[in-house]
């Protein structure tokens, strides 16, 4: 078993996870502050060209047009942020989302490396306000990232990044889960007229 992370004891909005994981982890979550995009652009572009998506694209080129992209949704999507209580210095990981016609969409979210499989990405999900029984998307895609989103019913689609008219999940579109939650294979049936299969 592993030691138990040493970290000070919890202030009024910490969280504690569940007794059955491994660690005690004990932090808490806030917006991040504009100080704070430095880490964020280097960690999404690092960890994103990693991914089997940009792993064939020219690094250069990644580099560039993946920072205007970033850029553009750091100043319009909502970034929360997890550290250590009393050192809101030592970021632990972060989450770059929004609300798109009321459906959750996750634009990145980053673990750093010693703190991944503790539940960070989980926490900070429902400090968002993302429940996690209902569903929602994402729209990088990474090794860490696809299989954790399996988990916790987001669903990958990119075309968000262009407009939110690729949502097929429109207010008007009731989706109810005909499988398992935690089954990737999640049948999507929906009462609108067109229909999403």
């Amino acid at each position: 078993m592993k030691k138990p992370v040493d970290i000070p004891p919890p202030t009024d909005k910490s969280y504690t996870m569940p007794e059955d994981y491994q660690q005690q982890l004990i932090l808490q979550t806030r917006q991040a502050f504009t100080s704070e995009f430095n880490f964020i652009y280097n960690s999404w572009i690092k960890s994103g060209y990693r991914s089997n998506t940009y792993s064939h694209v020219d690094k250069n080129l990644y580099t560039l047009n993946q920072h205007d992209i970033v850029s553009g949704l750091l100043a319009r999507a909502k970034t929360l942020v997890a550290h250590e209580p009393g050192k809101p210095e030592n970021l632990l990981g972060y989450i770059v989302y929004d609300i798109v016609d009321n459906v959750f969409v996750v634009y990145y979210a980053y673990t750093k490396e010693m703190f991944r499989k503790l539940g960070i990405q989980k926490i900070l999900l429902k400090s968002a306000g993302y429940n996690l029984n209902s569903m929602g998307f994402y729209t990088h895609n990474t090794k860490h990232g696809d299989n954790a989103a399996r988990h916790v019913n987001l669903f990958f689609n990119p075309y968000l990044l262009l407009s939110p008219k690729h949502n097929p999940w429109k207010k008007e579109a009731k989706i109810t889960v005909k499988q398992s939650r935690l089954n990737p294979e999640t049948l999507i049936e929906s009462e609108n007229e067109h229909g999403v299969e």
